[in-house]
Order: C-alpha cells, then structure tokens, then sequence
C-alpha cells in the first residue's frame, strides 16, 4: 500500500495559509490520514498469553523475566513503527513530531518546515480493535456545557487531549492542519473545537460520523470541510433527523400508551439531537477505473445523493468499499491532478 501517490501532486505545495478549500489539501490531508493506520504503537495481540502464563507461575524472579523480554520485544516493535511513518512523511518533506497512543486512541503529529505546515492526524475505526467499536458503540449522549456531544468520541479524544494540546502549544507560527478518516474525523473535530486558534488553519474529515448536537460546533471558528465517499455508510451514523421523528411519533400515541412518554423522553435526552457540522464535499461515483471523470458537489442534498444511489445502481457492499481511506485517496489524486 503506497502513500502520496501519485507523487507529481507533491511537486507545488498547497495553500497552506489559505483557509478555504484546497483540492490539493484534501488530498494531502487524506494520505495523512491513510498514514495513522499505520501500526506506530506496540501491538498488545499477545498480551493475554503473556497474562495466561505469569498466572501459572508464583516465581517472583521469573515474572520479572518474562516481563522483561516482553516489554523489551514490544519497544522493538513499536521503534520500527515509528520509523515506517517517519520514513512515508519523508517522502511529503514532513518530519514526525510525536506519535500519540493512549486508552486505544492514536494520532500522530508532523510538520513541514519550508510552507510552516503542520498535520495533527487521528486513526480511524479499526474492526480488530474492542476499544475502537466500544468507542463508536457509545453513542450516549453527554451534556458538555450545553453542547451535545457522543460519549465515546469525547472520551477517546480526552486519552491524548492533554499531550496533544502539549505539543500543539509550541507551533504557534505554524498553519495547523487537523484530519483524520472514520472515527479519526470525529476526534478530528473535536479537537478541532479544543485546539481552535488563529493559527489553526482547518479541519479535514473523511467519512466522519455525526459527532454532537447542532450547538456543538457553535464555538468553532475554524473551517471545517467535511467529505463524503459516494454510498459510504458511515457519515449516516448515528442517525440524525431519523431518531427526532421517532420521538415525535412516540409523543403522537402517548395517549393511547402513557409509557412511551418516558421511551420518547430517554430518546430524545441521550440519542437525539446529532448533526454534521461544516461544509461538505461529495464524491461522486466513478465509471473509469482511473477516476478521471469524478466529481467534487459542494453541500449536496440528501434526496439528490439517493437519487444518484439509485441511478447508478450501486450495491449493498459500496456502502462498507466506499468507507476505505484508500478510495477516498483515490478518488481525491484523480480530482486534484485534472482541476
């Protein structure tokens, strides 16, 4: 799997103190986001035999031994990660600033120092990893001053809120550029709304779920360009306008069943209320293999995109193809290069 490809794309930079969109920054700021999938943190699949075993033993000496070896092999691991992601920034003239990994949330921080660029990059939903799908399972919606925002998004952002805002806080002459794909553009967001400054230049997301309430964003002054994949599946999560007509529904027939008040009340206080937030940008399906003839809509309607769902006849597994990091990647290079 290649990044920054194609590489001529590279070869003039792209507006970077220019806050309105960029075709050329939404590509870039894909392929970042396509780099945090990349495993820069120790991997923890063989921690449960590690665990299995040292409940057998009642050595002392013997637990420290295998500890050791264990810690020191994962640190191995991880430095050759490390060295994968600073070696694919190289190749953009980036170079790696810190790599963020706590509580199952990643992001790595980079900057390039001949535009005064800098990327702040979340990895997204990983199927492999419990903590991840707890994460987006925990649609429950907290209160944040007023604000509805998802639990699990604004809890995995608060694992490396504080090390982030850290080294954020030394790049004050920088355009900071923050993106992430999948549940990486919800914590995109919201860091977004954490680390909004004047040098914070804009945010990029790549088939983002709903993140919070219509108020949530209120306070965000940075420009947030939201991008949306053709039938991609998971933009529609958590439901939206869908879950506020259930409760109407529920509130219209509480006289014939009084208990749905209390149904239509538990909905309407801890999964309703969700919105996109910022200015999207719609992929259109491609007929070539080379994307050559893709569009890019700006604010496309909801009933306009099913009407060309149905159109082009696009099938049930385009709902999950369309969500990958690499079609978004794709389809943007295709753009950038023939606009």
């Amino acid at each position: 799997m290649g990044y920054f490809e194609p590489k001529s794309l590279l070869k003039k930079s792209p507006p970077t103190r220019r806050a309105s969109y960029s075709d050329r920054t939404a590509w870039l700021m894909a392929e970042m986001s396509k780099l945090a999938y990349l495993r820069f943190e120790s991997p923890t699949e063989h921690l449960e035999n590690v665990t299995e075993k040292l409940s057998q033993i009642n050595d002392k000496d013997k637990i420290q031994k295998i500890l050791k070896n264990f810690l020191k092999q994962q640190a191995s691991i991880e430095d050759e990660g490390v060295k994968v992601l600073e070696n694919e920034l190289s190749r953009a003239g980036f170079e790696l600033i810190r790599a963020f990994n706590r509580g199952g949330t990643q992001a790595f921080l980079a900057k390039r120092d001949k535009d005064k660029m800098a990327v702040l990059s979340f990895r997204g939903t990983e199927a492999t990893q419990l903590a991840d799908i707890k994460t987006d399972l925990n649609a429950i919606i907290t209160n944040d001053s007023g604000q509805k925002i998802h639990t699990g998004f604004r809890e995995a952002f608060g694992q490396v809120k504080s090390a982030i805002k850290k080294e954020v806080s030394q790049l004050s002459d920088y355009a900071i550029y923050i993106t992430g794909h999948s549940l990486g553009g919800a914590l995109a967001l919201i860091a977004t709304r954490e680390l909004g400054s004047d040098n914070t230049a804009s945010c990029y997301t790549f088939g983002s779920p709903r993140v919070g309430g219509s108020e949530f964003a209120d306070s965000i002054k940075t420009p947030i360009y939201r991008i949306v994949n053709t039938a991609d599946v998971v933009p529609r999560l958590p439901p939206g306008i869908f879950i506020e007509v259930i409760v109407d529904l529920l509130r219209t027939l509480k006289g014939v069943l009084p208990f749905l008040e209390f149904i239509a009340t538990w909905l309407d206080d801890k999964v309703s209320g969700y919105r996109h937030h910022g200015d999207m940008r719609y992929l259109t399906n491609c007929k070539s293999t080379s994307c050559s003839d893709v569009r890019l809509i700006s604010n496309i309607t909801f009933l306009a995109r099913w009407k060309r769902l149905l159109k082009n006849r696009v099938s049930f597994n385009r709902h999950i193809k369309d969500h990958s990091i690499s079609e978004y990647c794709k389809k943007l290079a295709a753009y950038a290069k023939h606009n």
